[in-house]
């Protein structure tokens, strides 16, 4: 029996919606692309319009709403994969959402959370979370509402490409190797290291532009390398071999962009290729599965299927399934159900009664262990409000290494800071000396770290000739890790 299954890989520039059917009953082979549609929004069109647009495609190339998985950009969201004491489940997620509340300074009941849990070394739990603000899921929501798209599940983009890619890349296949994968829009730019368990390591960043709009290379190279130095500091020895990429340069740029990929992370160029290296399901052609997005929707369906998948649906809280899993029953077999349900309702009321009188006398009976449940939850709570001090004092440290790292790479030789104010998580205050103010604030305004800074004193020259300056954040712009992030 055929199944069909359908990926939407929504972006902030468009968006990509493959169909895709199994002819046999399980195997990669089987499957073939009988849909594929793409369309690109306008910047400032509302969620009633990119609805509408997505209806029409819907309806004129007759594609199929159910079984449907949806792809959410990364941008909104934030990749985490903590490493906590071995507790149970459940108390390794309450650990877990505390940290994240305190690190991100948002009670848990306003994010949207794809979340899994797996044993890592000892006794320890490792948790794998990808975090979104509600505000943001609902209005992808809302553009699906109004595309007349009701029963979906939501994944994170990376798990679509993450998922493909585990299912035909050769070198995820052999036990121990590990890829990074880079994907270039000309809005934001992703980098992640995904072995067999997954992803492993997670970034995206808004891509570097130059003054004149073009996408800075050199940027992009730093910004490989901080990933490479994040990789050694938080995740120790890891072992990657090869590098996929996705880029939207012109072809005759793409050996420069590869090149520049290669270096950035330290690999041989021949240890790197585009997405387009990859094998296509069939019915696509060469022209159609290198556009935007078709890997990520192609990665969606495998989700679907069962063929490969992350199983990091965002859910939001108290939401017991994310939507998509639900099924729809014929009449007849609800029908059968209610009736089940009146007739036995009449036997309920006294199975409650008995079961009231059990818990009560089984309640006496488990008091002393009742009281070692409140030692516990006890000794939860110091153990959190331990965590949200190393996570403060971490955080500081981690902000403080990306403020000297920005620093070196931006600012000119024989510049020299006198006093340096970190308040808050950015930098409040800075005064120094350089031999030439203007080329000096021209490289930070360059740099979106520094950029809010602005001039507060008067510029003065010392004895020995240099420029002493101060500088300062006026108060309301937003925190420094956040524009960096």
């Amino acid at each position: 029996m055929n199944k069909k299954a359908v990926g939407l890989d929504l972006r902030a520039d468009g968006w990509t919606v493959l169909e895709v059917v199994r002819r046999g009953r399980t195997g990669l082979d089987d499957l073939e692309v009988v849909n594929l549609a793409r369309g690109k929004w306008e910047p400032k069109a509302t969620p009633e319009a990119r609805g509408e647009m997505l209806k029409a495609a819907f309806r004129q190339q007759k594609i199929s709403r159910h079984g449907l998985v949806v792809s959410l950009p990364s941008g909104p969201g934030q990749w985490e994969r903590p490493t906590l004491p071995g507790l149970s489940p459940p108390l390794v997620k309450t650990a877990f959402l505390a940290d994240l509340a305190a690190k991100l300074s948002r009670p848990p009941e306003e994010l949207a959370l794809a979340c899994k849990i797996r044993p890592g070394e000892g006794n320890a739990s490792e948790v794998e979370a990808f975090v979104y603000p509600q505000q943001a899921v609902a209005g992808y929501r809302q553009i699906l509402h109004h595309a007349g798209l009701r029963w979906f599940s939501l994944l994170p983009r990376p798990y679509g490409i993450a998922n493909y890619l585990l299912a035909f890349s050769g070198h995820l296949r052999r036990d121990g190797e590990q890829v990074f994968v880079v994907e270039i829009s000309p809005l934001e730019t992703e980098v992640f290291l995904l072995g067999r368990e997954g992803i492993i390591h997670h970034r995206s960043f808004p891509s570097p532009v130059t003054l004149d709009g073009a996408y800075n290379l050199e940027a992009l190279a730093e910004e490989l390398k901080l990933t490479r130095f994040h990789l050694r500091k938080h995740r120790g020895a890891v072992n990657p071999v090869f590098v996929y990429l996705s880029s939207p340069f012109a072809e005759p740029e793409n050996e420069t962009v590869l090149n520049t990929v290669a270096a950035g992370l330290g690999l041989d160029p021949d240890r790197a290729a585009f997405f387009s290296s990859l094998r296509p399901p069939a019915g696509l052609s060469a022209g159609e599965w290198e556009q935007p997005g078709v890997l990520a929707a192609a990665g969606m369906v495998l989700e679907r299927l069962g063929e490969t998948g992350s199983g990091m649906r965002l859910s939001l809280p108290d939401e017991k399934e994310p939507p998509g899993k639900r099924e729809f029953f014929s009449w007849a077999l609800l029908l059968l159900a209610f009736l089940l349900g009146v007739g036995g309702l009449f036997f309920r009321f006294d199975t409650l009664r008995k079961e009231r009188v059990f818990l009560r006398e089984w309640l006496q009976r488990q008091e002393p262990e009742l009281a070692g449940v409140r030692r516990l939850l006890a000794k939860e709570e110091r153990l959190r409000k331990k965590m949200d001090l190393y996570s403060g004092l971490e955080k500081e440290g981690q902000f403080f290494f990306t403020f000297l790292a920005e620093w070196e790479r931006v600012v000119p030789p024989g510049t020299i800071i006198t006093t340096l104010t970190l308040e808050k998580g950015r930098v409040s205050r800075l005064s120094g000396q350089t031999p030439s103010f203007s080329l000096f604030y021209e490289a930070l305004l360059a740099s979106p770290f520094f950029k809010d800074l602005q001039v507060m004193e008067g510029i003065t020259t010392n004895p020995e000739g240099l420029e002493v300056f101060h500088l300062s954040v006026p108060a309301g712009v937003g925190r420094g890790d956040e524009r960096t992030r």
